[in-house]
């Protein structure tokens, strides 16, 4: 018995190929900055000479379902091999190009033309090629119904996203690997595709009409003949070898990827967001708009090597605001970057307390976060140039085996984001979750990445593990960053620890941070109950991760007992007391407090590149500035000090805390 498609209206005749399965596009690592141009297109395709990283640390979990093989799918497998040397601008050995060819039903296809393919994909062709016994091959750009992007993009018909899969590690020689390669016998028909930045529905056929009325009769007609647009692209590597996505980005086409009569400028996008969202007035996108936002420096300061960090309290800096802040982990990392804390929320009473005591400039409001979003109205304050949100993580880890009595909430919560956005604005917007919620729960997954792309933000994702930027355990976390239309997507930061660089932090390193405990407040020198176990030895990472409970990482390595609370914020990731303080509470509510928390030190480094693309997008140069010695006070313009701490070779300055 035939499968009967899912589709609400029936296929056209002329494909005899039923739409295929759901696809999981699955990748092991992602380009940072992947574009096409337009006006390149064909034959040259452009890509950055730069990608991340990612640690291939596999885990015991079950393997991911993958489609058996068949013999099509070998044979592209064996032309792609055959090919990968082949430049873009070259001839394969073994193998002519033609001007063009024609397909068994009589259509000419030429390099340029957008066709479309019998397994309900498109092809922008970018060259066809013959080999010695007659086989006809085309290569090209992949695109791909919104419909069947695994519930990542809203599903409008005829949108389309267009694909490029890197098959190779060395991003500095991709030769042709981000193209596909089609049998020509694959090819029914020809399609008209546009390229374009703005806003859905501009350029489809919903815009135009005969006589008054829609050109076509139903959806059915549209889908077959209709005009298609393409405003998504979706940038990943190859596959890993339990099928998942571990990092990719998912972004809006930018004003040089249009077609020349589709574009419209970033800067007219971009300019409804950030802190003078409020200030511009509402614009359609469907019209070229010349907005130009005060371009004003700010001064910044610089300590040793690291970049630029500006903490100048002119009026005019980037912003900053958090959700589900909790003691403040990000806030405290968004500061140490150079942006101003706006306003910071969250249900916690104590972690409210604490936000207050490290953050008395921004508004901190005690909400649970249905009743903020559905109750307060956007305020100028709430226009923020970077937005953090952190949903509970608890209901998505791979450790939570037993129902908690506060899942259905905690879940909830990962569905606010698109409210959140919608009401401040941002520019750039940064996630930190589980690695479970994508390895696990790809319907949760996929509504996070749903609610982005439904706001018309593009979104980058990696899993990674936070030792590699100053962080005493290895926690494997997911970390995303969306963009609003018109902003470009910030860049991982590269790795500070790892082999070939400085040694990965150990418990020693952190805890020597620490003030003499005569400075310490008695509330933060409580001790919780220990694990057991004996001594350890201090100058090697963390052994376990740090929970809201202590967890199994929650053992002194004096043995047996519990770190106090002082010790346990620094191994979280929090600068030493007192550069971030922790409000009176009882030691379970500090524990909970610093198991929530996600790391300032890792923060730091990210939304530090957050600023960067911030400055970059706005032409705003960053400015050296003079290095510091150890342990030299700065007074900066606000009566505030720097007090610069040196690395343990005393030759640079690495840190520098903030004395308010």
């Amino acid at each position: 018995m035939a499968r009967q498609s899912s589709l609400p209206f029936p296929l056209r005749k002329s494909s005899p190929t039923p739409r295929p399965p759901k696809r999981k596009l699955d990748v092991r690592d992602a380009v940072d900055e992947f574009e096409f141009n337009q006006e390149d297109l064909p034959p040259a395709y452009i890509l950055s000479d730069s990608s991340d990283e990612l640690d291939d640390d596999q885990d015991d979990r079950d393997d991911e379902e993958t489609d058996e093989p068949n013999e099509e799918q070998d044979e592209i497998r064996r032309l792609r091999t055959r090919l990968a040397s082949t430049s873009l601008s070259g001839t394969p050995t073994g193998y002519q190009r033609l001007a063009s060819a024609t397909t068994a039903s009589g259509l000419e296809v030429r390099p340029g033309m957008n066709v479309e393919l019998q397994d309900a994909d498109f092809l922008r062709i970018h060259d066809i090629l013959q080999d010695v016994y007659g086989k006809i091959i085309v290569r090209g750009m992949l695109l791909r119904r919104t419909r069947w992007m695994n519930n990542w993009l809203p599903k409008k018909l005829n949108e389309l996203c267009a694909q490029f899969e890197i098959e190779c590690d060395d991003i500095n020689d991709l030769s042709d690997s981000m193209l596909v390669i089609r049998p020509l016998d694959l090819v029914i028909q020809a399609r008209k595709i546009v390229f374009t930045n703005k806003d859905f529905p501009a350029h489809s056929y919903r815009d135009f009409l005969v006589h008054g009325y829609r050109e076509y009769a139903n959806d059915l007609e549209r889908e077959d003949r209709a005009v298609l647009v393409c405003r998504w692209k979706l940038v990943v590597l190859k596959r890993d070898r339990k099928g998942r996505v571990p990092s990719a980005r998912l972004t809006l086409l930018g004003e040089h990827e249009s077609d020349a009569d589709a574009k419209i400028s970033d800067e007219a996008k971009r300019c409804r967001f950030g802190r003078h969202a409020d200030k511009v007035p509402e614009v359609d996108l469907t019209n070229e708009i010349c907005y130009r936002p005060n371009k004003k420096s700010r001064g910044p300061i610089r300590t040793g090597g690291s970049p630029v960090h500006t903490v100048g309290s002119s009026p005019d800096e980037y912003t900053y605001g958090d959700f589900f802040a909790g003691a403040g982990g990000c806030s405290r990392g968004a500061a140490l970057a150079g942006l101003r804390v706006n306003f910071v929320v969250d249900h916690d009473g104590d972690a409210c307390r604490t936000l207050e005591e490290n953050f008395p400039e921004a508004k901190v409001m005690k909400e649970e976060i249905f009743t903020f979003l559905a109750m307060t109205e956007p305020q100028p304050f709430m226009h923020v140039d970077v937005l953090h949100i952190s949903p509970p993580c608890q209901p998505h880890s791979a450790a939570h085996t037993v129902d908690g009595k506060n899942d259905a909430a905690n879940i909830a919560a990962g569905y606010v984001v698109l409210d959140a956005v919608k009401k401040c604005r941002p520019r750039i917007v940064t996630v930190e979750q589980t690695e479970g919620i994508f390895s696990r729960h790809h319907d949760r997954w996929a509504n996070l990445i749903h609610q982005f792309t439904w706001a018309g933000y593009s979104i980058s994702w990696r899993v990674s593990c936070f030792n590699e930027w100053d962080y005493v355990h290895k926690r494997k976390r997911l970390l995303l960053m969306a963009a609003c239309p018109g902003q470009p997507l910030p860049r991982s930061p590269e790795p500070t620890h790892g082999p070939g660089l400085k040694p990965y932090v150990t418990v020693a390193d952190r805890l020597n941070l620490l003030p003499p405990a005569r400075r310490i407040p008695a509330h933060m020198l409580k001790y919780g109950k220990g694990k057991g176990g004996g001594p350890y030895d201090p100058n090697k990472p963390l052994k376990a991760c740090i929970t809201t409970s202590g967890g199994d990482g929650n053992t002194h390595p004096g043995g047996g007992g519990s770190f106090n609370g002082a010790e346990l914020a620094v191994l979280a990731g929090f600068p030493p007391w007192p550069h971030h303080k922790f409000a009176p509470a009882c030691m379970t509510s500090i524990f909970r407090q610093c198991g929530n928390a996600v790391a300032s030190t890792v923060m730091k480094l990210h939304f530090k590149e957050c600023l960067k693309t911030l400055k970059k997008t706005d032409g705003i140069e960053e400015t050296e500035a003079q290095s510091v010695e150890d342990g030299e006070v700065i007074v900066l313009d606000d009566d505030r000090e720097v007090i610069v701490l040196d690395d343990e070779d005393g030759k640079t300055a690495d840190t520098a805390w903030v004395v308010d």
